[in-house]
């Protein structure tokens, strides 16, 4: 597995709209190469985000799913939800 670059792990160097391409084009295909290339943790740059992470490994996933509520304040960002979906 590659090392990670500035905290995040690391990820295709190609350019976003390459990245972006393979991803809508074929996503299986894409997410499947880039995982064995690059390990369990992925981080991506398309045109829809410029910088995210996909998890590949369901340890992994459950581990940042039991994070702390003060490491993920979903409550900030779910926030922004509630004139659309409700509070509850």
């Amino acid at each position: 597995m590659a090392t990670a670059v500035n905290g995040l792990p690391p990820g295709p160097r190609i350019p976003r709209a390459f990245q972006t391409v393979g991803f809508i084009t074929n996503p299986l295909r894409f997410l499947e190469q880039t995982r064995r290339r690059y390990g369990d943790l992925v981080t991506f740059s398309t045109a829809f985000d410029q910088r995210f992470v996909m998890v590949f490994d369901p340890g992994l996933l459950k581990q940042v799913f039991q994070g702390s509520p003060e490491q993920l304040r979903a409550g900030e960002a779910n926030a922004l939800l509630g004139p659309a979906l409700g509070q509850q």
